[in-house]
């Protein structure tokens, strides 16, 4: 009697276990099939999402980026289209020389000469039939047109020899911080990073492009003669092809570094020397408009009205 119990016991708990496990297994989910993440996917892209109201967020935008720059880059891929390589690459290096004004590219900054000369036309245009009629109107929107062209390539050369004025500025000193890094053991990348981390200007800006460029895989060559075309500045076109040379002859870069930090100051020195023969000629043209005048009013004004009373 006791035996028929236990197993009616350890059987009821054998069919409690197997009830259990049945019901996990049927409340468990199914293993996803590649037919429902195919379902899922197509329920993703057929959720329909609010339209983007483009009215709306181009009213956020100013006029300059809802319609004056996207107009500019138009007529910028049609004047590239027509322009030729080698005069776009030359614009390209004048416009990073000068710091990428307005970040544009060379095409956008030939599309602004030209708006801005259209505009000039039309305010020369204007003023002339103002003034006197459709003759002056002629006169004036070709002549102010003209200098409306003229005055963005003005703007973009002052700045690229303010830029070329402050690298030949730097070059001595920075010459004469690579040769004592060299000479304290770093390599010549390592000395150039030096400069571009100090010097906060367009030297340590152009020191930088080359050595991005040469941890992009150009060789140091390529990249040195990329660095006198880039600039137009004598001392940095000098030193490049120094390195050049360094490189194909195997000699020292530290002997280099140093022979040209004393070229480039001596350089310098007869700059300034020159700069000063000069100043004496340039001083002559507004001492005779503006101060002999003056001297001679002061000088010979009280004899003029002496003979004016006599007469």
């Amino acid at each position: 009697m006791g035996s028929s119990i236990t197993l009616i016991t350890i059987g009821g708990g054998i069919l409690a276990a197997l009830g259990a496990a049945l019901a996990v297994l049927a409340f468990r989910t199914p293993a996803t099939s590649d037919a429902d993440l195919a379902a899922e996917r197509l329920d993703a892209y057929a959720r329909v999402e609010p339209p983007l109201n483009l009215a709306a967020h181009e009213a956020d935008l100013n006029f300059r980026q809802r319609v004056l720059m996207p107009s500019v880059r138009q007529l910028a891929s049609l004047i590239g289209r027509r322009t030729p390589e080698a005069a776009m690459a030359q614009l390209e290096r004048t416009l990073l020389l000068a710091g990428k004004p307005l970040g544009l590219s060379p095409g956008e900054f030939m599309a602004v000469r030209y708006v801005v000369a259209g505009l000039g036309a039309v305010t020369g245009s204007l003023l002339g039939l103002a003034v006197g009629g459709p003759t002056y109107a002629v006169i004036g929107a070709a002549v102010i047109a003209l200098i409306a062209y003229l005055v963005p390539k003005l703007l973009l050369g002052t700045r690229v020899k303010r830029a070329q004025r402050e690298i030949r500025l730097s070059m001595p000193d920075a010459m004469d911080l690579m040769s004592v890094c060299v000479e304290s053991g770093l390599t010549f990348e390592g000395a150039m990073s030096k400069v571009a981390e100090r010097y906060h200007n367009r030297l340590g800006l152009e020191f930088a492009q080359v050595l991005s460029e040469i941890r992009l895989g150009r060789q140091r060559r390529e990249a040195m003669a990329n660095l006198g075309a880039r600039t137009g500045v004598d001392e940095v076109n000098g030193f490049a092809q120094a390195v050049i040379q360094s490189d194909a002859l195997g000699t020292g870069i530290a002997k280099v570094l140093h022979i040209q930090s004393e070229e480039l100051r001596r350089k310098r020195r007869q700059r300034a020397q020159e700069q000063g023969a000069k100043a004496s000629l340039k001083m002559l043209f507004p001492m005779v408009l503006f101060i002999f005048p003056a001297l001679w009013i002061v000088l010979l004004g009280p004899a003029v009205l002496l003979l004016l009373k006599e007469f």
